[in-house]
């Protein structure tokens, strides 16, 4: 009985929280996009917080939004989480996607960088 409560507990966190969660990814994808450090998840947070208390001033809900705002998970150690995961999700993507190829056309480029380090570049179609 004490296990059916705490699955219950959890999928109504879940459920509650998935909101915070899926943007918490949205962000998280977008530190990753434009090369930010992870603890930029936080500004993040403290400036979508300012801009919302001024944005959603006439609104009823104000302090519903708020409350979801303040609920984003953004810290240093999830923001690197989240990327991680998202690496491992695309990373499993390509290899579904080249395992279930019928023909696979490689092409293959060796360059130096800036540093003179030789740098060699894949691509699979």
């Amino acid at each position: 009985m004490q296990y059916g409560q705490q699955k219950n507990s959890l999928q109504q966190f879940v459920i509650k929280h998935h909101p915070s969660t899926k943007s918490s990814f949205i962000a998280s994808l977008n530190i990753a996009k434009y090369g930010k450090p992870f603890m930029d998840g936080e500004f993040l947070k403290n400036t979508f917080l300012e801009c919302a208390d001024s944005l959603f001033d006439d609104f009823k809900n104000k302090h519903d939004i708020l409350k979801r705002i303040k609920e984003i998970p953004l810290s240093r150690q999830t923001v690197q989480r989240r990327i991680e995961d998202m690496s491992k999700d695309v990373d499993l993507q390509v290899k579904e996607h080249l395992l279930n190829c019928d023909i696979i056309s490689l092409a293959i480029d060796e360059s130096t960088d800036i540093n003179n380090i030789a740098r060699l570049a894949i691509v699979a179609r």
